[in-house]
């Protein structure tokens, strides 16, 4: 290898290429300018990607460590009634303590506004469990104040946070008030509260959770993320959250768990079929409510994570989720929980990790601009965005990290139709450009083969069969010599015409003329080896024509055009040949310059043939056998024949 060659270039643009690369990043600035609705179609391609997974692959297991208790429909009918009494509860409480579960979360909300004898039955069940964590309600918003202490300083002192975290170094979502009192009484029997809001996106679709949250400048917690806390026994103050992944320890786990810039985490769904499978498969992690509190043998829940909560219709605490159907929310919360102790996170990319992503993804269509043709770029560039498609659902499926399709593959489309526009125009004004300059040379049915296939055209030649015709006009040099230049060029102009019909008639190719020579070839079409006899047929009537031209100039007193014409037979490289700055579509080879020779030998009126051609037209054409004749710049003599006509 030549050290000091040119080093080829990696990747080189073309018009199609800067085209394509230039409208990606025009539609990727559109689509930071009207982010909303991009947010919209994202969300949408998400949802896709989770019915995907679910039809081709395994949905995220749900972990054996969780319970779900559920005052469901059954539950009000066998107790004939339509809502549960605090009684009722207590009475749950007290079985579900009895089962040693590790902590118990309550779905469920308790402000002690009715005076019925339960209610202390209940904060007893609670006190008893010792393990209970109650919900509460916050309202976010992005007024940056302190809630008011002095109208919510129970709730706000009971939130257990012994000395939890300051948030004042990450942007999260910001409580700005606590809508309604708890009781007191049930704060003090709580071992802990999280809020239960959820976080619908504009298409009223449940897709994350704010699991975390600003209150009062110190960390609060939705009701899963305390749960978890509690059950890996976490210290709090311990929390951190760097680079939107929080970390929790405890004494033999650490969990890290991917959130946004609010806190959201992103809830990697399951599907309802499989939902329903899990628990159908699993008595003792769906739990009818009604079941518990009728039975004289309660299961075993040690050192598990029980969730309570109203999954009847009556209550329609329920929301939209990504598939379509309906889940209630103590499902949903279920789900949650099982992603993170599985460590089965639907993860995100970093803004400039995506700008990499779809510079590689534009990059790849680019290069497919360079390298293919038009109709095949437009046939390979569907393929190649159905592809990113499916990238993007493995990256999903075996990496867990949900990239936003709209965002990276609407560039990529409206690249493709731009760069098939430019090429497709490119090609027509190309084509248009190249019939121009051939369409002097080429018969009308190779310029329709040229249309059909410009790879006819094929850069750098082909190694074909053909035959090669040269005529030349008889004293021509010397009429040039003494006639006036106009003379000689309408003489010409004629002349060049007439032949150039009739070898475009037999599909032949006009390799160039030379004065008042002309050189033509014929090619074969397919594996038949017809060339020989179509420019035997072409010689004939060339002379023919030749012939009636002669007798008109005469009586013109013109000069008279007689030619001589020499064919040849054999392999010769056939295509456009040449530097990239001049390519001619061309004829190399030994059997031109035989050719060329023979034509030296050739009288008037004669066709002068060489042993190939001859052979293959010896059985319908008279041949007289002129026997070997020496040529000039050809060390062998070579067989001659003359055609009869």
């Amino acid at each position: 290898m030549n050290k000091d060659a040119p080093q080829q270039p990696y990747f080189t643009f073309s018009k199609s290429s800067l085209s394509i690369l230039a409208a990606g990043v025009v539609s990727f600035v559109l689509i930071l300018i009207f982010c909303n609705i991009t947010l919209y179609f994202d969300n949408k391609g998400q949802d896709l990607m989770f019915k995907f997974r679910s039809t081709f692959f395994d949905d995220p297991k749900i972990s054996s460590d969780i319970v779900v208790v559920t005052i469901d429909d059954y539950s009000l009918a066998q107790s004939n009634k339509t809502i549960w009494q605090y009684e009722d509860y207590a009475k749950l409480l007290f079985d579900i303590a009895e089962t040693n579960p590790s902590v118990i979360g309550l779905d469920v909300y308790f402000t002690g506004e009715m005076d019925t004898t339960g209610w202390s039955m209940l904060i007893e069940a609670m006190e008893v469990s010792g393990n209970v964590i109650n919900p509460y309600v916050v309202d976010f918003g992005e007024v940056d104040k302190l809630i008011d202490i002095d109208k919510r300083e129970l709730i706000l002192e009971s939130l257990d946070l012994d000395d939890p975290p300051l948030v004042e170094d990450f942007s999260i979502l910001h409580a700005v008030d606590i809508p309604f009192d708890q009781s007191m009484e049930v704060l003090d029997a709580s071992v802990g509260l999280g809020y239960i809001n959820k976080s619908l996106d504009s298409d009223g679709v449940f897709r994350k959770l704010p699991i975390v949250a600003e209150v009062n400048r110190r960390l609060g917690s939705h009701l899963i993320h305390k749960m978890i806390c509690d059950y890996i026994i976490c210290d709090y103050d311990s929390i951190a959250i760097r680079n939107n992944v929080m970390t929790m320890h405890g004494p033999e786990d650490t969990l890290y768990i991917p959130i946004d810039n609010d806190g959201n985490y992103i809830v990697n769904f399951t599907s309802w079929d499989n939902l329903g499978k899990h628990f159908a498969s699993q008595d003792a992690s769906n739990i009818s409510a009604w079941d518990l509190v009728s039975s004289d043998v309660l299961p075993d829940l040690s050192d598990k994570i029980v969730l309570v909560g109203n999954t009847s219709t009556v209550a329609q605490d329920q929301s939209l989720s990504p598939y379509g159907t309906q889940i209630p929310n103590l499902y949903t919360y279920a789900i949650a929980m099982s992603n993170v102790l599985n460590n089965n996170h639907v993860k995100s990319l970093s803004f400039l990790y995506l700008i990499l992503v779809l510079l590689i993804l534009m990059r790849g269509l680019a290069y497919m601009s360079i390298k293919l043709r038009p109709m095949l770029f437009i046939v390979m560039g569907i393929l190649y965005i159905v592809a990113c498609f499916f990238i993007l659902l493995v990256v999903f499926v075996k990496l867990g990290y949900s990239l936003p399709i709209f965002s990276l593959l609407f560039p990529i489309t409206i690249s493709f139709i731009v760069g098939s526009i430019v090429m497709i125009y490119d090609s027509q004004v190309e084509l248009a450009m190249l019939e121009g300059s051939l369409q002097s040379y080429l018969s009308p049915a190779l310029m329709d083969k040229l249309r059909d296939n410009p790879d006819f055209l094929k850069a750098g030649g082909a190694r074909k069969r053909i035959t090669v015709l040269m005529s030349d006009v008889a004293g021509f040099t010397k009429f040039c010599d003494k006639a006036d230049p106009g003379e000689v060029q309408d003489l010409l102009d004629e002349y060049l015409s007439e032949m150039s019909k009739i070898i475009f008639k037999y599909d032949g190719i006009v390799d160039k003329f030379l004065g008042d020579g002309i050189l033509a070839f014929f090619e074969n079409e397919g594996d038949e080896v017809n060339s020989p006899r179509r420019a035997v047929d072409c010689s004939i009537e060339m002379q023919k024509k030749c012939t009636e031209l002669a007798k008109k100039h005469k009586k013109q007193k013109r000069f008279p055009v007689e030619i001589y014409v020499s064919l040849a037979t054999g392999y010769a490289k056939v295509g456009n040949i040449g530097p990239s700055e001049k390519t001619d579509y061309t004829i190399i080879g030994s059997v031109v310059n035989l050719c060329s020779r023979l034509n030296d030998i050739a009288e008037k009126g004669e066709i002068v043939l060489d042993e190939d051609t001859s052979f293959f037209i010896k059985d319908d054409y008279k041949i007289e056998k002129s026997g070997k004749a020496k040529v000039k710049g050809l060390s062998k003599a070579v067989s001659v024949s003359k055609l009869s006509y």
